[in-house]
């Protein structure tokens, strides 16, 4: 029953962006002092409600999380809040990367 109601409630609840022509970064929010932050996407004309993060790995490359849900339903696990095709991810790396330089 239980992951019934949590199936459903993902349908619900999870913004999907897997055909889109354009996605646009904005409104960054940079801590200098950590190479971490925050920015938000507009897929085609769609604005995400939600904000992405961002930081530093291991390779000097910004790396990209998505916003995620905790325990929705009290269930014990973490779930995507925005799901988008590998087409589309690709992209938002790549112009996370093309915004924020590499370090060394």
């Amino acid at each position: 029953m239980r992951r019934s109601e949590l199936k459903k409630w993902l349908q619900e609840n999870v913004a999907r962006y897997t055909v889109t022509s354009t996605a646009t970064l904005f409104g960054f929010d940079v801590d200098w002092s950590t190479f971490t932050g925050t920015f938000r996407i507009k897929f085609d004309e769609r604005i995400c409600s939600e904000q992405f993060h961002f930081a530093i790995g291991t390779t000097g490359r910004a790396e990209c999380y998505f916003p995620m849900f905790h325990s929705p339903l009290g269930v014990p696990a973490s779930y995507p809040a925005v799901e988008v095709s590998d087409e589309v991810y690709e992209a938002i790396v790549e112009g996370l990367n093309s915004v924020l330089p590499a370090l060394k």
